[in-house]
């Protein structure tokens, strides 16, 4: 796909002759609309809130320095780890650790 945009930009800008916008890439593209679409789950009000596991500290019962980020459930398979709410959990923990 990465390829298709690249193309779709080189036909685009006629070799170089129009100034075309850095766009992102189609993967942190993809990234962004996971986590945004898991901050959206958290709400009690989303229909798939049930799906999102709970966070460490309410988890735990335990005050922890990692206690913003979402336990990721255990994944015995990569197709569960490549699974959207496994990814979205890991980039949504990144994102918090970030702003951190």
């Amino acid at each position: 796909m990465e390829q298709v945009q690249r193309r779709a930009l080189r036909i685009i800008s006629r070799a170089g002759r129009r100034s075309v916008p850095h766009l992102p890439t189609l993967k942190s593209r993809r990234e962004e609309a996971a986590v945004k679409l898991f901050k959206q789950m958290l709400q009690k009000d989303h229909p798939l809130h049930d799906l999102v596991p709970p966070s460490r500290s309410t988890a735990t019962g335990r005050t922890l320095r990692n206690q913003h980020g979402i336990s990721i459930p255990p994944a015995r398979t990569k197709r569960l780890q490549n699974s959207f709410l496994h990814q979205s959990i890991r980039l949504y923990n990144l994102t918090i650790k970030q702003q951190l």
